[in-house]
């Protein structure tokens, strides 16, 4: 991205300086850094929220008229849609002719040939305004609410789980709906899907030849379709695929007793501890109890290992965005960020017990949590903290952010759950004016 890293010969300049990588400007350290500023800026809050001005500009009122003339949004009179009518010259000869050119103006003048010329120029090379589709000034966006009020159903499901297995947030997959969760651990080898709404019992997935040991869920599709990834003790992965309409693991209702999975992932040497799955870029990133995280595609290629650096040989816990930002925890407090091409972006250490990890929906920020009741917000990119929270009188064990990225629940140890307020967009903005 931006370097030449095959070495090809691009050429020399007019100046005689071979052309190679990219030259980036001043404030961005290296190529990761000018993707990620740039994509920040153009997601941010304050350009989602001034986004109806600009298409005012482009597509509504502003764009034509005494409001153009306002808001400075005037170009050439021959770059408006309708302003020259040349479809109407079916004649190729006519086209030669002056006077077969005509423009809608209520002064009409005779046109040189070399006005034509210039005029057909311009149309040709430096294009048009897109047509003026609104007329009225286009709504700013409003903030989305979520209200949700479901009742509790409880389900004893700890007698049949393996007594070896650690049950913990990997053990646990919600689909995107929040009616249906996917539960692994069990002593028959399987992993489960229970509703939320009943507690009732809806699909029971075999695949493995151990104990399943974690699961993960890729974003979903329209309709609620989205990839789900099983890893187990027998060192393997199972990509299957969760059906929005059917709400089952697989595609025919018919089927539902024997699913198969897309793929059988296979690569590890040791039992399979987290797993992180991104439909976006095709890929599946997991990390067994010893030896490097590996990089799958979501059709079964192995595509690299994840080398960690020194002392990193246990991971325990990954998170991968759309972005291509690899977090992976290893033991001892332990982070590593890496690129989709393997490449170590960045390192750094800690001394809590971490237990959960999450990134924000735009891969920019890390949010911790572990054995100290502790949450702190990191940036991903260079692990600069953003926010610390004060502690909670318990540890923290599973982390989600709600769909609008405002608030942070917590499951603790003590079985409470604990609900965080969640600025993203300040905390970086007082980053950047503190360093």
């Amino acid at each position: 991205m931006f370097v030449n890293s095959n070495g090809y010969n691009l050429g020399v300049r007019e100046d005689e300086v071979v052309v190679n990588d990219v030259d980036l400007p001043p404030w961005a350290k290296k190529p990761e850094d000018f993707v990620r500023i740039n994509r920040m800026a153009l997601e941010s809050e304050f350009v989602s929220c001034q986004l109806h001005q600009w298409i005012d500009l482009i597509f509504g009122y502003k764009q034509r008229g005494p409001e153009a003339v306002r808001a400075l949004n005037v170009f050439h009179y021959l770059t408006y849609e309708g302003s020259v009518n040349l479809d109407s010259i079916t004649d190729p000869v006519l086209r030669e002719i002056p006077e077969a050119y005509f423009i809608r103006d209520p002064h009409t003048f005779l046109l040189t040939e070399d006005f034509i010329k210039a005029m057909e120029a311009q149309i040709q090379n430096f294009g048009q305004t897109p047509s003026q589709l609104l007329i009225e000034p286009h709504p700013p966006r409003s903030s989305a609410m979520h209200l949700n009020n479901s009742g509790v159903n409880k389900r004893q499901i700890t007698d049949l789980v393996d007594q070896s297995i650690q049950i913990n947030a990997h053990c646990f997959v919600v689909t995107a709906d929040n009616r249906y969760i996917l539960i692994c651990g069990f002593w028959d080898k399987s992993f489960r899907v229970y509703s939320t709404e009943t507690g009732k019992l809806t699909q029971i997935v075999f695949g493995h030849w151990d104990v399943v040991t974690c699961l993960a869920r890729s974003e979903s599709y329209i309709g609620g379709d989205c990839y789900i990834v099983s890893g187990s003790r027998d060192a393997t992965l199972l990509l299957w695929y969760w059906s929005g309409r059917h709400h089952i693991i697989g595609d025919n209702p018919n089927s539902s007793d024997y699913p198969a999975p897309r793929a059988v992932l296979t690569g590890h040497d040791h039992e399979v501890v987290c797993v992180s799955v991104c439909a976006e870029l095709g890929l599946v990133i997991s990390g067994a109890k010893e030896g490097p995280c590996l990089v799958h595609t979501i059709t079964g290629d192995l595509l690299r290992a994840l080398e960690g650096p020194e002392n990193c040989l246990f991971p325990r816990l990954i998170s991968v965005s759309s972005e291509g930002h690899c977090i992976i925890y290893y033991e001892r407090g332990r982070f590593s960020n890496f690129s989709i091409n393997g490449k170590l972006l960045a390192q750094m250490e800690i001394n809590d017990s971490t237990r959960a990890i999450l990134l924000s929906s735009d891969g920019q920020n890390l949010v911790t949590g572990g054995d100290n009741g502790v949450v702190e917000v990191w940036q991903a990119c260079d692990f600069k903290q953003l926010y610390i929270y004060p502690g909670c009188d318990a540890g923290i064990r599973a982390m989600d952010l709600s769909h609008d990225q405002r608030t942070l629940i917590t499951g603790m140890a003590s079985g409470s759950i604990v609900a965080f307020n969640i600025d993203f967009n300040r905390w970086h903005y007082e980053h950047q004016n503190r360093y």
